[in-house]
C-alpha cells in the first residue's frame, strides 16, 4: 500500500498528495503494476486510532490519499463496449481569429460566431 499523509493544518495537503499518486499511479502501470484508491482506508484511518498506531503516524499527520499495488490476476483482452459519448461543441460561440496563434474572440451582441 502507498500512503501519503500531510501535516493536518495544510491547506493543499489533499491536492498534493493526489497529484503525488496519481504519479504513483501511472509509474506503475509502466511495470506491469495494477493500483487501486483505498478510499475506505483514508476514512477508517481518520476516525480509527488503531490504523495510525499501527502505521506509526506522528501526531499532527493525517492521511490524505491511499493506493493498494500489485501484479493484476487477470489480464484485459479489450476495452470494454461503452455506448458513444454524446458531446456538445461551444467552439461555435467563438469567432475564428484571422491569424494564427491568436485568441478566440466571444461575440458577445449574440453569443454566435460571426
Amino acid at each position: 500500500m502507498a500512503i501519503a499523509a500531510t501535516p493536518e493544518d495544510d491547506a493543499w495537503g489533499a491536492v498534493d498528495s493526489a497529484i503525488a499518486l496519481t504519479y504513483f499511479d501511472l509509474a506503475a502501470s509502466a511495470y506491469g503494476i495494477g493500483c487501486c484508491w483505498a478510499g475506505y482506508f483514508i476514512r477508517a484511518s481518520w476516525g480509527y486510532p488503531p490504523i495510525r498506531e499501527y502505521l506509526g503516524l506522528e501526531a499532527g499527520l493525517t492521511i490524505q490519499a491511499a493506493l493498494v499495488f500489485g501484479h493484476p490476476s487477470l489480464t484485459p483482452y479489450r476495452i470494454p463496449a461503452r455506448n458513444t459519448l454524446q458531446v456538445r461543441w461551444i467552439e461555435s460561440m467563438y469567432r475564428r481569429p484571422a491569424r494564427p496563434n491568436a485568441p478566440y474572440v466571444l461575440n458577445r451582441d449574440s453569443g454566435k460566431a460571426p
